[in-house]
């Protein structure tokens, strides 16, 4: 489905990749006979596991938990970069110099309820994110940011 709507050219997983149900689980190379079963031109390619300073594997699984835990520091040494939200389709409102979203509305996983340090990619500018029950709070939201796009979520504030 994906692969049909969005016109993906290239899917990399992991040699342990598996998708389906317990019983019609398909690995790497069963997925790319489906694509071709159903003349999708998107390429399966098998990435080498990467492993971190400790010999373990990186696994989308083992960032997933980090993320929920809050260990930003950890995902930024395993994807080599900040994790980021992009919040271009996100619904939101901004008042009083912050930004104010919906939780439910943000289709990407979030940390745990707390206090972030972040920053505004597109600007160039430290902030606050704040993450409770129902909601994402960013301050401060520049008036003239005419369309938020990604927001990098640096660490947990006060673990410096």
């Amino acid at each position: 489905l994906l692969c049909s709507k969005f016109s993906i050219k290239k899917l990399v997983v992991g040699e342990d990749f598996k998708i389906g149900s317990f019983q019609a689980q398909a690995g790497p190379k069963r997925l790319q006979e489906i694509f071709l079963q159903k003349n999708l031109k998107t390429k399966v390619v098998v990435a080498l596991a990467v492993s971190d300073a400790n010999n373990e594997i990186i696994s989308s699984s083992k960032i997933r938990d980090l993320i929920l835990k809050g260990s930003l520091k950890v995902v930024q040494s395993m994807l080599g970069s900040s994790y980021q939200l992009d919040l271009g389709l996100t619904p939101s409102q901004s008042f009083g110099g912050e930004l104010l979203i919906n939780k439910e509305d943000i289709n990407q996983l979030l940390p745990l309820n707390g206090v972030f340090d972040g920053y505004w990619e597109i600007c160039n500018l430290d902030c606050i994110i704040k993450i409770d029950e129902k909601s994402v709070i960013i301050s401060p939201y520049p008036s003239s940011l005419e369309k938020i796009r990604f927001l990098r979520v640096v660490q947990e504030r006060g673990n410096n």
